[in-house]
């Protein structure tokens, strides 16, 4: 299910990348720096819905979309409900508000570093998709992990979004 149209965008940065750019940047000259890190290009969620779709094996469609007003209206219910209840719910307007809206950081000052990011966000994004929802099963359960099963974080997946 989708609130809004899916075309808000995220900034993101693939954990690999980062650990990368800051060993990157401890061998360059010492001082006070400050950097947002993110990997580029942004996605939007319509794009990364269809990541997380494809590594999961699944129809990329999005079957259900809420419009916003509506999501938002369900949001503030569950605001209330809480307020009633004295509960946290997973659902909130906050939250609605924040997956709905663009997150975005300008990393220009990471580019012009030099820094070349070793892989790709999507394929990072795929690797952790794999490594939590396909793989979780079998890592609890180590008699029943295979070598195979385990992901090479140097190996690029191959498939296409």
């Amino acid at each position: 299910m989708m609130v809004g149209k899916g075309t808000n965008r995220k900034s993101m940065g693939y954990v690999l990348n980062q650990t990368s750019f800051l060993a990157t940047l401890l061998k360059s000259n010492p001082g006070k720096y400050v950097y947002n890190y993110a990997d580029k290009p942004d996605l939007c969620m319509n794009e990364l819905i269809k990541i997380f779709h494809n590594t999961l094996g699944k129809n990329s469609r999005i079957n259900f979309k809420i419009p916003y007003a509506i999501g938002l209206m369900g949001g503030y219910c569950y605001d209330i409900l809480a307020k009633i209840t004295g509960k946290t719910y997973s659902i909130s307007s906050i939250r609605i508000k924040k997956f709905c809206a663009d997150t975005l950081v300008s990393a220009e000052k990471v580019k012009d570093t030099g820094f070349t990011a070793p892989y790709l966000l999507t394929d990072g994004l795929k690797r952790m998709i794999s490594s939590e929802f396909l793989q979780d099963s079998k890592m609890n359960n180590p008699n029943e992990v295979k070598v195979e099963d385990v992901v090479d974080p140097r190996r690029p997946f191959e498939e296409k979004i």
